[in-house]
């Protein structure tokens, strides 16, 4: 499970702080949104690595259907 919430967007790219597992230090990650490109400015030290790949993934899929969320929480089994 992660939570993220959008940063900065500065309209081309924006970038989301996500907190893996409930933790208290946070990753970085970037959408490019003309290149649909993401990817990990800062991984978090609490991440395994699956956190970061899903966090990626969510991205794309919201700036392939054009919405960039605010804020939410991810999870998966």
């Amino acid at each position: 499970m992660l939570t993220f919430a959008k940063k900065t967007d500065g309209g081309t790219t924006a970038t989301y702080e996500y907190l893996p597992n409930g933790a208290n230090r946070a990753g970085l990650a970037s959408i490019n949104r003309i290149t649909g490109e993401a990817s990990v400015i800062e991984k978090s030290p609490d991440d395994d690595g699956m956190c970061t790949g899903q966090m990626l993934a969510h991205v794309r899929r919201m700036n392939r259907a054009g919405k960039l969320e605010q804020s939410s929480t991810l999870s998966w089994y």
